[in-house]
């Protein structure tokens, strides 16, 4: 029996770029475009066809590393330039055929996406909300389980998306980035980073405190406290929340100079979790002058996370 649409539950990303809804439309619906930002983080997505039309579809593969290529598709159901797109993606093989993979059992074997880009002020405001297509009452019930995953994954495409139209190409030049594994869970991990008496503790870098002015732990929650380095000198400093997949990232703007987007992302391994550490300066001018300076910076930002995991009640 498949449940009617209206049943059908769904999740929600939404993102508010710098860039027009031309721009990000095309971002969406252009090959090279999609090459550069589609698909898992560190994986090469390569455009096998793309047909933009109600009908049409976009077949794609993506690798990585050394493993081998993975298919996906979506089906176009409409195409409204610049402002809205609504398609059905599903794992795929060479040909186009929809299938399972099997790391992601608990997905729905589609999923219905509608795409909405509403223009303000020469920005983009992007909401893309999807949910189980054709489903059975058994995959409903099941798919909760799968929410978080499948906002986690296009969380993780939509940062790569947001670098590219926000920067004019490529992110890396623009991207200091660093790793570690600590021994706690995700959960705890996420926790430390969004509850303030142990945020608090550990942001920032070694002998630094900080006092919260607001802290509002949602998707568009401002984030305003001062750092109080050890020569007595006092630096404000303002951020936004983006994006919060609980446990699995953490997306924050930070609003105040420098700027920059700052993406935390916790992979559970084997009990403990590796950490990385992404910031994404708005221009390679600011990532270029502040670069080294950063890194030891926030080495001493995981040293303490470290610390305050080991302090937290398990």
């Amino acid at each position: 029996m498949n449940t009617p649409p209206s049943a059908v539950p769904e999740f929600t990303v939404a993102r508010d770029l710098d860039a027009p809804p031309e721009l990000v439309f095309k971002a969406w619906t252009d090959p090279q475009c999609l090459n550069r930002w589609w698909g898992p983080k560190g994986s090469e997505c390569a455009t096998q066809r793309l047909d933009l039309r109600p009908g049409g579809d976009f077949l794609y593969s993506f690798r990585g590393g050394q493993g081998p290529a993975m298919w996906g598709r979506f089906v176009y159901h409409e195409v409204e330039a610049p402002r809205r797109l609504v398609f059905v993606n599903s794992f795929s093989d060479e040909n186009g055929g929809t299938t399972r993979h099997p790391m992601c059992a608990t997905w729905p074997l589609e999923v219905r996406n509608t795409l909405e880009l509403a223009g303000h002020g020469g920005r983009t405001l992007l909401t893309l909300s999807g949910g189980p297509h054709g489903a059975t009452d058994e995959e409903c019930r099941t798919f909760d389980g799968a929410r978080a995953s499948l906002r986690k994954g296009f969380g993780g495409a939509l940062d790569e998306l947001a670098a590219l139209v926000e920067g004019g190409g490529d992110p890396a030049p623009r991207e200091v980035s660093t790793s570690r594994v600590v021994d706690a869970p995700c959960e705890r991990v996420y926790r430390a980073w969004i509850e303030p008496e142990h945020l608090a503790r550990w942001w920032g870098p070694q002998d630094f405190r900080n006092t919260f002015e607001e802290h509002d732990p949602r998707p568009g929650g401002k984030w305003r406290f001062t750092m109080h380095g050890p020569d007595g000198k006092d630096y404000p400093n303002e951020s936004v929340y983006v994006d919060l997949v609980d446990p699995g990232r953490v997306v924050i703007d930070h609003v105040s100079a420098p700027k920059f987007r700052m993406i935390g992302t916790f992979e559970d391994e084997g009990g403990k979790t590796r950490v990385n550490f992404r910031m994404i300066f708005k221009t390679r001018k600011d990532c270029d002058a502040l670069r080294e300076f950063v890194r030891l910076p926030n080495e001493q930002n995981l040293d303490r996370l470290e610390a305050e995991l080991a302090r937290m009640t398990p």
